[in-house]
């Protein structure tokens, strides 16, 4: 599966599980265990248990956050209930652990683990981060987000290489065409 890792918050790489291939709206979260192979790939605590529909219905709220948060707008009422909830669902415990000679604290989940981490991503960007960071990729055919990490905080597409390139080479055809 092509997932793309661009959002700099595994939030908004939740999000960017549905994108915009060919014209059309594509969702790479068709099963149960597309789910668990993304939770992999963006290495987090799988958890199969998570039943998809409410993994997507998770995946609509932070999308309706990105958006608010992408248009300068306060985070609804409806994403803040809904990371809430999954709050309230992820609980674990710390052990110690003996590794290479040393001791480390693990965190070993209890509840739902993958919505539970994907809600912490997305309470952190919130409380911890500054939430008008957030933006959505300027190629008006993408429905990518982003978390702005650049110096100036001018980064305008998903990938430079991808979303960039595009609007680059149709911003030059667009003059040729003009200039002739």
């Amino acid at each position: 599966m092509d997932f793309l890792f661009v959002g700099g918050a595994a939030w908004l790489d939740f999000v960017n599980t549905e994108k915009i291939s060919h014209g059309a709206r594509v969702d790479l979260l068709s099963t149960p265990e597309d789910l668990a192979e993304w939770a992999k790939a963006a290495n987090l605590t799988s958890d199969r248990h998570v039943p998809l529909l409410h993994a997507k219905k998770f995946r609509a709220e932070l999308r309706g956050l990105a958006e608010a948060l992408s248009n300068g707008r306060n985070a609804p009422v409806a994403s803040l209930q809904a990371i809430n909830a999954e709050l309230r669902k992820h609980s674990g415990y710390f052990e110690v652990v003996l590794s290479d000679g040393s001791y480390g604290k693990r965190f070993v989940e209890s509840g739902n683990a993958l919505l539970g981490q994907l809600a912490e991503s997305a309470a952190q960007t919130l409380c911890e981060g500054n939430p008008s960071f957030v933006r959505r990729c300027d190629n008006p055919n993408c429905i990518l987000y982003f978390y702005d990490t650049t110096k100036n905080h001018g980064r305008r597409f998903c990938s430079p290489a991808v979303c960039g390139n595009r609007m680059k080479v149709a911003a030059h055809y667009r003059r040729k065409r003009e200039g002739s």
